[in-house]
């Protein structure tokens, strides 16, 4: 996974933010992804766990049921 890639995924999460459940989902995936990463400890992953955490600027409502 690449900065490109989260920003990427970022973005999607931007385009759905009218639909909150989808957008929420995609978010906590990309989330789950990065963690991923990270778990793997790869190089990079200060700047993807800093870069995912930009997607809690998106306005959507985050709701569980």
């Amino acid at each position: 996974m690449t900065i490109k890639d989260v920003r990427a995924r970022i973005q999607k999460i931007k385009d759905k933010k009218h639909d909150y459940e989808v957008a929420h989902i995609l978010e906590d995936e990309l989330r789950r992804d990065v963690l991923r990463e990270i778990a793997k400890g790869t190089r990079k992953s200060r700047a993807l766990a800093g870069e995912v955490l930009k997607s809690r600027h998106i306005k959507f409502a985050r709701a569980c049921a």
